[in-house]
């Protein structure tokens, strides 16, 4: 996804509306949400194009919890497997 941020603005009705440098408001479904080693992640899916996205919950410099885009080919394969194998129906690519 080629938002320039990919921090979390609001998250309630499994929504998540994300807010990017431009301040553009996108909202995004989560479809799954997991922990694995000890990082929360959620699967997100943007209703408008149907792709699906990973995102995870980090700390940015003043020590807040702010969710952000997967980015890491290793990492993205490792939770993608995780998810893929949780839901049969939906591709991740």
């Amino acid at each position: 996804m080629n938002y320039a941020c990919g921090y979390v603005h609001n998250m309630e009705d499994n929504k998540v509306t994300i807010v990017t440098e431009d301040g553009e408001k996108i909202s995004l479904e989560v479809i799954e949400r997991a922990k694995l080693s000890g990082i929360n992640y959620l699967l997100v899916c943007d209703e408008e194009t149907d792709e699906a996205y990973i995102m995870k919950e980090v700390r940015d410099e003043n020590s807040d919890v702010i969710m952000e885009f997967v980015e890491d080919d290793e990492e993205l394969k490792a939770v993608g497997g995780y998810f893929d194998s949780l839901l049969d129906d939906i591709e991740i690519k």
